[in-house]
């Protein structure tokens, strides 16, 4: 989701050559220190059995490091975890907002949506597309019901699989990409950013996409939950 935002702001950056292949090198220390990271310590402190963990019977907003947190008795610092969730959800909300909506503004723009989604104000703001988007914030207040739990977790799971849909899409479109490059033999290096590791990353990635799905499918069920 890091790099596709960062594709989209691509698009309104200043100086995006020089900006954009900064900000996808910072994306890599942040997936590996707050993500691999945080949840490598969280799986060496909380117990995969803890009741908590079990969101079709507790709230969804029992968050992991809240557990780890209250198992080793730490006053106070709970407070300061469900803060900087807190902060993150509504970060990556705004900046999902920012995603959809310029998508759509994108999309109708190419006619592959309706044309009064390419309404702006005068700063060039898709006003339209913004208060669509932003109308699928309403889902939350099914949190209200006893099983919202379960909803969460079914959202979790489309959420995924359309995200590596996404991904699916995006690195064979790359394929096609470099073969276009090798048979025009335009040097890849001379690109404003390239990684040595392409294009058998992204063959790696053609080929996991479905994998991970089809597995999921079989042994997770999420909808029959």
């Amino acid at each position: 989701m890091k790099f596709s935002l960062l594709k989209i702001a691509a698009g309104e950056a200043k100086n995006p050559r020089r900006n954009i292949p900064k900000a996808i090198r910072r994306v890599y220390v942040r997936l590996l220190l707050f993500y691999i990271g945080g949840t490598f310590v969280i799986g060496l402190l909380v117990p995969s059995t803890h009741p908590d963990l079990r969101l079709e019977t507790s709230t969804g907003a029992r968050s992991p490091f809240v557990i780890a947190v209250r198992l080793a008795e730490i006053r106070g610092l709970t407070h300061v975890i469900n803060a900087a969730i807190m902060t993150s959800a509504w970060s990556a909300a705004s900046s999902d907002l920012y995603v959809a909506s310029r998508a759509l503004y994108g999309l109708a723009l190419a006619n592959n949506a309706p044309q009064f989604f390419r309404i702006t104000l005068r700063n060039g703001l898709p006003v339209v597309a913004v208060a669509f988007t932003a109308s699928f914030s309403f889902l939350a207040y099914m949190s209200v019901s006893s099983t919202a739990g379960q909803v969460f977790q079914w959202f979790v799971n489309m959420c995924a699989v359309a995200g590596l849909m996404n991904w699916f899409s995006i690195v064979v479109t790359y394929t096609r990409f470099y073969r276009g490059l090798v048979a025009q033999g335009i040097d890849r290096t001379k690109l404003p950013y390239y990684n040595r590791l392409n294009p058998y990353m992204a063959w790696y990635a053609v080929i996991a996409c479905p994998v991970i799905c089809f597995v999921s499918l079989i042994f997770f069920h999420p909808l029959q939950s």
